[in-house]
């Protein structure tokens, strides 16, 4: 900050012998100085001109000097004042001090204190604008963290909704076009399905992916944990990736040593960090195998120690090239891109998932050599050992025996065509509500549950959670209650949360997949005990 000096000063003083004597020591030094002869006449003075500091005479008639320092902190707060003194009175000084002087000088016979004044001064000066100027700092760095929140928050909703107003027409695209595959088709119709289910998913992965960026960077991401097996999770990437390799002719490999080895953890997201991991694997990799082993560590008391790591015979990361795969938006080589495609963000958002889950990951790497990436993390001890029914491992399309049918809450025509078409190819039957009043009545008409209501979170009017909510007023004093398995196409941290709040069992995201769809309503047997 440049130093700028004292200009102007204000002198409140009783005695004009004094005053014009400081007045002609302070002009001397390239000082202005007003004189005011009492506090009443200084005050008046202040709002007329622009004055850098007071010097303030204690003993003054009338109003003292304290009484003026009063007044004139109320009308000019951030204006500095240096209270001047007789000997003895120091503990007015000290008073003064306490209530925000900037400084004080006391008025010896030999009038020393004029040669001191001058530094006394500009000190004062000085400091308050310091002052002053860090609190116009700190009000403008307050703005400007303000409005970077808003910046935030306003791309954060944006993601949000682009990402549910593209879920809604993929879920209609997936969904078709998963139903198409099961269909009577010649080998070329196949390969035009499966190319374009192949296509929607890479869309959905990268929404996904740019949804968990922003939310882990914005500090919103939640962990929510339950009790798993740990094989569940190295079977569920098998039967994922097992078609996928096998139409690549590339060798899977598995080696699971954790056992029957519960953890109480976030399954998500440790899914989804194996998940990348695998993917890319799969990916990067021409001819050969990829494998996947699963082993603990070490063993406390309370927690796990677990280590996982995905090997290929890929093409490998140049040495010179490793320390960047972890960055946003990075691969090794343009020319992947290119190749391969990928935006760069499924590696990165492991490194951000380990660290949340104060986990480590490690390459080993050479180009043209393949890859091995290590994953340990420390995970807690489960208390207990749940019966898992998971998405990968339960049969999508066993028939059903409901003796009644499924009620289905969707506002978008074509999410109800692919919804029923997937629950009858399950082997439901399908009533279906174009709005959660309309779904209201049709629960009203009846004396008995629906074997589950299947609950679009956002509809117009009223919305999945505010239907949820109404049935379940209904309910009360009858002896069933629906199972609501929520449908939100959003697939933030914190739905799941709105969902079970709202008074739904579970809830399941656009674009909805048969096997997940299957295996949660198996989960919950039509419930026909009290409320």
């Amino acid at each position: 900050m440049p130093h700028k000096k004292l200009k102007h000063i204000l002198y409140i003083e009783d005695d004009e012998g004094l005053a014009r004597l400081l007045q002609k020591r302070m002009v001397a030094r390239d000082l202005r100085v007003d004189i005011a002869f009492s506090a009443e006449e200084g005050l008046e003075k202040i709002p007329q001109n622009a004055y850098d500091l007071i010097l303030l005479d204690y003993h003054l008639p009338g109003m003292d000097g304290m009484e003026a320092y009063a007044a004139i902190q109320e009308k000019h707060k951030n204006m500095p004042v240096i209270l001047l003194t007789s000997s003895g009175d120091e503990e007015i000084a000290v008073m003064a001090l306490e209530q925000g002087v900037a400084d004080y000088a006391v008025k010896d016979p030999g009038q020393t204190y004029l040669e001191l004044l001058p530094a006394i001064m500009q000190a004062a000066y000085t400091k308050e604008r310091l002052i002053r100027e860090n609190e116009i700092q700190r009000q403008e760095l307050t703005l400007a963290r303000d409005k970077a929140e808003t910046a935030n928050e306003a791309k954060s909703n944006f993601l949000a909704t682009m990402s549910h107003e593209i879920r809604t027409p993929l879920n209609v695209v997936i969904g078709l076009s998963n139903i198409l595959a099961r269909t009577p088709l010649n080998h070329e119709q196949l390969n035009l399905v499966r190319t374009l289910n192949a296509n929607a998913d890479l869309l959905l992965k990268l929404i996904d992916d740019l949804l968990d960026v922003n939310r882990i960077e914005a500090g919103q991401h939640i962990l929510e944990y339950s009790d798993f097996s740990l094989s569940s999770v190295t079977n569920d990437i098998r039967v994922m990736f097992e078609e996928q390799a096998r139409q690549k002719n590339i060798g899977l490999k598995f080696n699971d040593a954790t056992g029957t080895r519960h953890v109480h953890a976030d399954r998500r997201r440790l899914f989804q960090i194996i998940m990348n991991l695998f993917g890319n694997a799969i990916k990067f990799t021409e001819k050969g195998s990829v494998s996947l082993s699963a082993k603990i560590l070490s063993e406390t008391k309370d927690n796990f120690e677990v280590q996982f790591a995905v090997t290929d015979t890929g093409i490998g990361i140049a040495t010179e090239k490793q320390d960047g795969v972890f960055d946003k938006f990075t691969q090794a080589d343009a020319s992947i891109t290119r190749k391969y495609g990928g935006s760069g963000l499924g590696l990165s958002i492991v490194k951000l998932l380990l660290t949340m889950m104060q986990g480590s990951i490690e390459l080993s790497s050479a180009s043209g050599q393949g890859s091995v990436f290590t994953v340990t993390l420390p995970l807690q001890k489960s208390t207990h050992q749940p019966m898992e029914i998971t998405a990968m491992t339960t049969p999508s399309l066993l028939p059903v025996s409901a003796t009644t049918p499924i009620l289905l809450v969707e506002d978008y025509a074509p999410n109800v065509m692919v919804a029923t078409m997937i629950l009858e190819d399950i082997g439901y039957e399908v009533v279906a509500a174009s709005s959660g009043e309309e779904a209201i009545k049709l629960i009203l008409g009846r004396t008995e549950p629906y074997y589950a209501i299947l609950m679009d979170v956002q509809m117009h009017a009223m919305d999945g959670l505010q239907t949820t909510r109404h049935i379940r007023e209904m309910e009360r004093g009858k002896n069933f209650r629906h199972t609501i398995i929520g449908v939100t196409a959003h697939a933030l941290a914190g739905d799941r949360e709105k969902c079970i709040s709202a008074g739904m069992d579970d809830y399941v995201t656009k674009p909805i997949h048969p096997d997940i769809l299957a295996s949660t309503l198996q989960k919950f047997a039509p419930q026909k005990g009290a409320a």
